[in-house]
């Protein structure tokens, strides 16, 4: 019955599309960095983080956008304010979990992770200041609630990737490392299934071919399961971009970018055509099921994510040229249906002035299906400057059915500039015996965690905008201070010093 429900809903659409466009940027006045989109399945809204600030002041903040499914900024949530160790890049991880909530993690100067509810209120955090230059990449939940993540040492030569298992309360329980056969290669994708992880990477180190694999392991014993190698040497044939996905069915899907006529293995950017291949795994074994062509030959692509469609079908996000905006390295999806036929493609660039066709930045870096049985795509515009340093723009996009930006009647909207100085200011920093809370809005309640997620101190306040913590029981060290204001939670670090 569900599947003659979306069949019908997407004819409508197909029939009604293209009256109004959806395409929407939020809008800021500081430098940030918008990579990935969740769709809260209790109200259907579309909860993206996004990163703004200077990581070169150790002013770099989190906050999270919550829009409704017509595209209208509901709220804004400050998460983290000025932290130093918070990258402005995609490889931060955010997912879901079971309870309705969310994880963010990300990593400079050591693993930052937090666990929110589905108000986006810290429930608890990790962070492992540890001076080193670890970056995080991905992780999962698993049928326990437990929580599996995966980072790398960008400092030291990529052998090894990093596997933490932490409780649902924060406490780590198990680690091991996955070794990897080449050097510099970069984790692409996870995906769990019960106690095992799946792991695909590609090597890019330009002296050598294109190779993709896949490791298999077991997240309560650290034992590898199985792995295979994708290996070409040849220069005319070359693997990259491997993502892993479930079907509506339960199986494991392999999406995948097989590069032909590339000219010479050192030069990956001056111009290649690839297809793009499907493959199902056996979650046992790692065999190859089928292997099968999904796109006709392409120039230049970049494949980003992939995704089930509730029609038993895929969706994949990529990046590359096309006839249709000439010069713009721009985001397509593909649909293909249950029988792996493609449906359509559909090309996305940002309203002007944010698309020029002299250039610019425009990533669409995440893939979701909604409730109302669309796909929702979060990412990043920087405009028709492509110079990093300049503002960067969540950009959330939604199509329907049969690739049509969904309609809505909201424009572009306006976001207030991004900062905590409008939001709360918590003094002094480093603190002794009390700190104070002054915001804008009314002081509801305070929460205080330790480094390890613990709450060490809860108070409630009657509403005025102006409080006061006394803290001097607290140990000297690094804390989280999580504010409850009339207009939503805010989080800082502080430190307590003698």
């Amino acid at each position: 019955m569900k599947t003659k429900l979306i069949l019908s809903f997407a004819f409508l659409l197909c029939n009604l599309g293209g009256f109004c466009q959806f395409n929407n940027f939020y809008l800021t006045e500081q430098r940030g960095h918008g990579m990935a989109i969740e769709v809260d399945d209790q109200n259907g809204n579309y909860v993206v983080p996004f990163f703004y600030g200077d990581p070169s002041l150790g002013e770099t903040s989190l906050a999270f956008l919550n829009i409704d499914p017509s595209g209208t900024l509901n709220n804004v949530s400050y998460v983290l304010s000025n932290q130093p160790q918070l990258l402005l890049a995609e490889q931060s991880g955010f997912f879901k979990t079971a309870d309705n909530g969310y994880v963010i993690a990300n990593g400079n100067n050591g693993l930052q992770l937090l666990k929110l509810n589905e108000n986006l209120d810290v429930q608890w955090t990790v962070a492992e200041n540890n001076g080193s230059n670890e970056g995080y990449w991905g992780g999962h939940e698993l049928f326990n609630n437990d929580l599996i993540l995966a980072y790398i040492d960008f400092s030291e030569p990529y052998n090894t990737l990093s596997m933490q298992r932490f409780s649902q309360q924060g406490e780590l329980e198990f680690e091991f490392d996955i070794e990897l056969d080449y050097p510099f290669s970069y984790p692409y994708s996870f995906a769990v299934n019960d106690s095992l992880i799946f792991v695909s990477f590609h090597n890019l180190v330009f002296s050598e071919y294109r190779r993709n694999f896949v490791v298999c392991y077991n997240v309560f014993t650290g034992e590898e399961v199985w792995e295979f190698h994708q290996i070409e040497d040849s220069i005319d044939l070359a693997y990259t971009d491997p993502i892993l996905c479930w079907s509506t069915s339960g199986e494991l899907l392999y999406v995948y970018h097989e590069i032909n006529t590339l000219s010479a293995p050192n030069n990956f950017s001056s111009g290649y055509f690839g297809r793009i291949k499907l493959a199902k795994l056996n979650p046992q074994t790692g065999q190859f099921i089928n292997d099968e062509y999904v796109c006709e030959t392409t120039i230049q692509i970049w494949l980003l994510d992939a995704i089930a469609t509730d029609d038993g079908g895929v969706a994949y996000l990529w990046q590359g040229f096309s006839d249709e905006y000439p010069g713009a390295f721009a985001p397509k999806i593909t649909k293909l249906n249950a029988d792996l036929q493609t449906e359509w493609v559909s090309i996305y660039v940002p309203p002007d002035p944010y698309y020029n066709s002299s250039g610019g930045s425009y990533f669409l870096l995440d893939l979701e299906v909604t409730n109302d049985d669309c796909l929702v795509a979060g990412g990043v515009c920087s405009g028709p400057d492509i110079n990093w340093e300049l503002f960067q723009h969540p950009w959330v996009l939604k199509v329907d059915a049969c690739g049509n930006q969904v309609v809505s009647d909201c424009t572009l909207s306006g976001l207030a500039e991004l900062g905590e100085s409008k939001q709360l200011a918590v003094y002094p920093n480093p603190a002794r015996d009390r700190i104070f809370l002054k915001a804008e809005d009314a002081i509801q309640h305070a929460t205080i965690f330790d480094m390890s997620g613990k709450i060490v101190h809860n108070e409630s306040f009657s509403g005025a905008l102006e409080q006061t913590l006394f803290v001097d029981h607290l140990p000297q060290g690094l804390y989280l201070v999580q504010v409850t204001t009339s207009a939503g939670v805010v989080s800082k670090r502080i430190i307590i010093g003698s």
